[in-house]
């Protein structure tokens, strides 16, 4: 059998090419009629039917005609050639000698099919302007124009690069970055016209930029980092316009730069630590923006700045001491970001500084100090004091211990510092740290929210025989060296947690009675008053006659007790009371989606049937209560979304029951407890 032709070769995808099989007899007589089977031995390179031959992808096989015994076969090999290149990008701008640019090069056949991994070369028609790699990375060498042509093959495209490090080539740029055609205004941007006729450009001596203001404009895209090679730009103001991405840390390179304004965009990331090169930089204002992590401690360099806003975006972290050192400060905008701690006490420094705001932060506060007050009182601003919540604490004990009748009450519900009330002692923050009422009239109860003076490590409350009650299980959230209660009417809870935490207690002074046990009843009752009850979504029968199982979200056993308390979605508002620690046969705790605040009683630890906790997407604070690992039920722990700090407890990791742990969208630190992966 006869195969013509024997060889062929295609070079596009999709090309064909017919093939003849002549079949002849023994004594060579051609046979027209023969039936003939044919057959690739790779189809994926080139497929076969009825004797036309498609190529398919590069490679070579063997096209094979059989007719009975008789076979012939003939070689194809498909080797695609470049007959069209498609260069990417077009058009290049570089804005500094030194910097480079990719390109990109796809070759395709005379079918218009892409061929894989093809061969392109790289040239430059003027290398003295521009240099280009094997790779097509391309190099500016000096200002000009050269094409940078790819070949593959005979096809061929062309590339025009333009290198202008000259202060239009850097706006061009910087036009192109922020979507220029869509400004409100361009005139004559990209134009042959002198700089200082483009809109919102000013110039000074040899044509340099010296101004770019472009206040609501319309720009959106994101702000290119050559801008930072404007040396001597002095004002840079894009305020109003939808700018969106990073601010570029090439900005520290415009070391003239004196007023940056870029509020009332959408920049997002962080605040670049290298504006703090700008040792000319008068007013700093990033307002209105999205900007997220912590503030340098580098702009505390910028020792002309007289204005300095961040209001309204999302920083964190602690207010860096070192923008103590602006003394030429007039204006400062910390209002509306995540910001925590204190302001530091070294900006009473601060002498020039007239106008200072910091109000709605995560727990941003000034020192109740008498020198920072006294320097607080001579600026204008608004913010919390570090001291406002023990001060609303110590507002609510004198209400409701009677504190009319007090025998000394010198300084109560002033508006002077905390330190000189009564009785009152704070640390360097203003927070109480010693409250002794010792001898002074108290009658009532002591309140559950005296532990909200989360900093105090004395309290003296002897002589004060109108005081009685359980002394609050909240407390056990205190680290007390010293608490005398002697010559009162107070009794001890008989939880083990409270009687382990008290017997911690260095200095203590005061009777041991024991208080009467409390029913699952008072329990509830101390829920519904803790957590603003009459406010709640569905209080349906509580604080009631009705047997506890008819009140809203309660279970019981057969013999009344609880067993399950659901309250989530309820409008719970307040503190869990440490007293639900003694519900003996409580299973479920569920306080899910409410508005529950202060700590996580640690009390909850003496619930030894416990299994499921749950006290997700709450306001709780503090640390998570390493006792919480003694509870030998436990199979469901879900504390996520709320506001819990410090480091997750490495004992949790000892129940064994937990099947469930939930710690999501809080504010831990550290690392997850190595040996839990075991």
């Amino acid at each position: 059998m006869e195969v013509a032709p024997t060889s062929v070769v295609f070079r596009s995808l999709g090309d064909t090419e017919t093939l003849s099989a002549t079949v002849r007899s023994r004594d060579g007589a051609v046979l027209p009629n023969a039936s003939v089977t044919w057959a690739s031995s790779d189809p994926t390179v080139a497929g076969v039917e009825a004797g036309t031959v498609t190529a398919l992808s590069n490679g070579e096989t063997s096209v094979t005609a059989t007719s009975g015994a008789a076979s012939g076969s003939a070689a194809v090999r498909v080797e695609q050639v470049a007959a069209r290149l498609n260069a990417v990008p077009q058009d290049v701008l570089i804005s500094a000698i030194g910097d480079t640019a990719r390109l990109s090069a796809t070759a395709y056949d005379a079918n218009d099919h892409e061929i894989a991994g093809a061969t392109v070369e790289w040239d430059s028609s003027d290398s003295d302007v521009a240099t280009v790699s094997d790779g097509g990375l391309v190099t500016a060498v000096s200002n000009g124009t050269a094409e940078i042509v790819a070949a593959s093959d005979a096809a061929t495209d062309t590339v025009t690069v333009d290198v202008d490090s000259t202060d239009r080539g850097i706006l061009i740029a910087f036009y192109h970055a922020a979507a220029g055609p869509s400004w409100q205004r361009n005139d004559n941007w990209l134009t042959d016209a002198p700089l200082a006729e483009w809109y919102g450009v000013e110039t000074g001596a040899d044509d340099r930029v010296t101004g770019l203001e472009l206040r609501d404009n319309g720009a959106v895209g994101t702000l290119s980092p050559e801008i930072g090679r404007l040396s001597y730009l002095e004002t840079l103001d894009l305020y109003g316009n939808k700018l969106t991405g990073r601010l570029p840390p090439q900005l520290g390179d415009a070391s003239r730069l004196q007023e940056i304004d870029f509020g009332h965009n959408q920049f997002r990331g962080p605040v670049p630590p290298e504006l703090g090169r700008l040792k000319s930089l008068r007013s700093l204002n990033l307002e209105y923006m999205r900007l997220r992590g912590r503030i340098p401690g580098e702009l505390g360099a910028l020792t002309q700045l007289r204005l300095l806003n961040f209001f309204r975006n999302t920083l964190t972290g602690r207010v860096p001491p070192e923008l103590a050192n602006l003394q030429n400060l007039q204006e400062l905008a910390l209002a509306d970001n995540r910001l925590t701690g204190s302001i530091p006490a070294a900006f009473t420094r601060l002498e020039n500084l007239n106008t200072f705001y910091w109000s709605n932060n995560d727990g941003l506060c000034a020192p109740g100090t008498e020198s920072f007050e006294a320097w607080r009182r001579n600026r204008h601003g608004e913010g919390p004091r570090c001291d406002a919540a023990d001060r609303a604490t110590l507002e609510f004990l004198f209400e409701n211990l009677a504190g009319e009748g007090w025998t000394r009450a010198t300084g109560w519900l002033g508006d002077g510092l905390l330190s000189s009330w009564h009785g009152v002692d704070t640390d360097s923050l203003g927070h109480v740290k010693l409250l002794d009422l010792s001898n002074n009239g108290l009658e009532g109860r002591l309140p559950d929210r005296i532990s909200d003076l989360t900093s105090m490590t004395t309290l003296r409350l002897e002589g004060n025989r109108s005081l009685y009650g359980p002394i609050p299980q909240s407390l056990t959230a205190l680290m007390l060296k010293q608490f005398r209660y002697g010559g009162t009417e107070l009794c001890v809870p008989h939880a083990p947690t409270f009687q382990a935490w008290l017997g911690s207690i260095p200095d203590r002074h005061g009777p041991d009675d024991p208080c009467a046990a409390l029913s699952d009843h008072d329990i509830l009752a101390m829920l519904y008053e803790a957590t603003g009850g009459s406010a709640w979504t569905d209080n349906t029968k509580w604080l009631s006659d009705a047997p506890l199982r008819e009140w809203h979200g309660i279970e019981t056993n057969a013999d009344g007790a609880v067993t399950e308390l659901v309250l989530s979605r309820n409008n719970l508002r307040g503190r869990v009371p440490a007293e639900i620690g003694q519900l003996e046969a409580l299973t479920i705790l569920d306080l899910d989606f409410n508005r529950l605040r202060g700590p996580v009683p640690a009390a909850l630890a003496d619930l030894t049937r416990l299994r499921t906790l749950s006290l997700h997407s709450n306001l709780l604070e503090g640390s998570i209560p390493p006792e919480l690992a003694t509870l030998p039920a436990l199979e469901v722990l879900n504390l996520g979304e709320n506001r819990l700090t410090g480091r997750i407890p490495p004992a949790l990791g000892e129940l064994t029951p937990l099947t469930e742990l939930y710690l999501n969208t809080n504010r831990l630190e550290g690392p997850i407890p190595p040996d839990w992966a075991t």
